[in-house]
């Protein structure tokens, strides 16, 4: 992330910072297979640039559920995860 390896998955980004992948990423098969076949349209709050050699993501917005691509209940989302304690 900005230049720097990151290795909190939970890591909060801000407006502007540049996820970059590891050269190694670009080669495995999951990776690939989401370049080649997407599912989802890549979102409005993303940037991103992907080469032969690099591949890197810019958060360009911050999301919101306005940016969920699929029908989304909050009230469904806050009991499962209240009942799990």
């Amino acid at each position: 992330m900005n230049g720097q390896r990151v290795t909190i998955r939970s890591v909060i980004l801000n407006i502007g910072d540049i996820v970059t992948l590891e050269p190694k990423v670009l080669e495995n098969p999951h990776f690939l297979n989401s370049k080649n076949s997407p599912r989802l349209a890549l979102p409005d709050f993303l940037n991103c640039e992907i080469s032969d050699a690099q591949a890197s993501g810019t958060l360009t917005d911050l999301p919101t559920s306005r940016h969920v691509p699929f029908a989304f209940d909050p009230g469904l989302f806050t009991s499962y995860y209240s009942l799990r304690g």
